[in-house]
């Protein structure tokens, strides 16, 4: 396959958890964050979104950055709030990510758990230091 055919891999093998294949791609050189075809998303916002804390933990490791933007300025920290998953916001809070980065419409992670109604990611967010888009 192509370059282009690998990098839509590493981010499924991301998303669905499989750090057997995750290592496999970074072992042929695909970069750990290598934008995809979906949003210019790293490997990392499909982990946090998906929520899989194990495979988010390995790709920190290597080096991916917890504030990669996708096209949209959204960070793997705005993908773990839109998909309701706590484990992967407490990892990301705990490896120093941006908390209050606003994407392109001006909303930052905070402003998502608040819409959605998620109080257990609003309080985890509050309490690490994070505010509305609204305050910045």
């Amino acid at each position: 396959r192509g370059r282009a055919g690998r990098e839509v891999s590493i981010h499924m093998a991301a998303a669905r958890g499989d750090a057997i294949a995750l290592q496999a791609f970074l072992r042929r050189g695909v970069k750990v964050d290598v934008p995809g075809p979906l949003h210019q998303s790293t490997p990392l916002h499909w982990a946090a979104g998906a929520g899989k804390v194990n495979t988010m933990e390995v790709l920190i490791s290597l080096g991916a950055d917890v504030d990669a933007l996708s096209d949209s300025d959204a960070t793997p920290l705005h993908q773990a709030v839109l998909h309701n998953r706590p484990e992967a916001v407490k990892l990301l809070i705990r490896g120093n990510a941006e908390l209050n980065s606003q994407n392109k419409s001006g909303y930052t992670p905070l402003d998502y758990a608040t819409a959605n109604g998620w109080t257990e990611l609003v309080k985890l967010l509050q309490t690490a230091g994070a505010v509305s888009g609204k305050s910045l």
